[in-house]
């Protein structure tokens, strides 16, 4: 397995997310949501890389919502969160929707409080507590008074062979092949700076 710095993560779950057809901003949520949820030693870029798999073609085109456009619209009304649940509805990656409710209670400073079948998870700036069964399809959140925790460390962390190797085919379908064309032009030129 390979030990990847969690930087590593967020981009190549960016340029993987972008060369599956994802929009830059969803692309964007992608890398963030990957790298916030291998911060706290959960699976994010093996979540990422089998919502990919699974999908292979952006949302945006198929107008069924994945976990990222889910989650991306449920953080973006984090503020009007209150004491009344609002449910996640379906989806197939619910532990990116979980990371982006995570980034939410991060960057607002608030506690929320996510509850499926079986389970639930207490998120607050810098907190993650996971009881039950791992994240159902199906969620509920609502706010809630949560303490704060301390920031993950920033080390580097072991990601699955496959999953990594998954994300870094995505990726690759965004870069353009060596060709005459590409090559002409390219470098410093006669003078060093030019």
């Amino acid at each position: 397995m390979p030990v990847v710095t969690l930087a590593e993560i967020d981009a190549t779950a960016r340029k993987a997310a972008r060369g599956c057809g994802c929009p830059w901003g969803l692309a964007e949520e992608a890398g963030k949501s990957a790298r916030w949820l291998a911060s706290h030693g959960l699976p994010g870029a093996e979540s990422l890389a089998a919502l990919l798999q699974n999908r292979d073609g952006c949302c945006a085109g198929t107008g069924i919502p994945c976990a990222l456009a889910s989650g991306a619209a449920f953080a973006d009304r984090a503020t009007e969160i209150g004491e009344a649940p609002v449910t996640t509805g379906e989806n197939e990656a619910s532990l990116l929707v979980l990371a982006q409710i995570g980034r939410a209670a991060d960057a607002l400073d608030r506690g929320f409080v996510l509850e499926w079948q079986g389970g639930g998870a207490k998120l607050a700036r810098h907190a993650l507590a996971i009881e039950g069964q791992d994240a159902a399809s199906a969620m509920t959140c609502t706010a809630a008074e949560v303490e704060s925790g301390t920031p993950p460390s920033p080390a580097s962390r072991l990601v699955d062979d496959a999953a990594w190797a998954t994300l870094n085919a995505f990726a690759h379908r965004i870069l353009v092949p060596a060709s005459d064309a590409s090559r002409a032009g390219a470098g410093a030129g006669i003078r060093d700076n030019d």
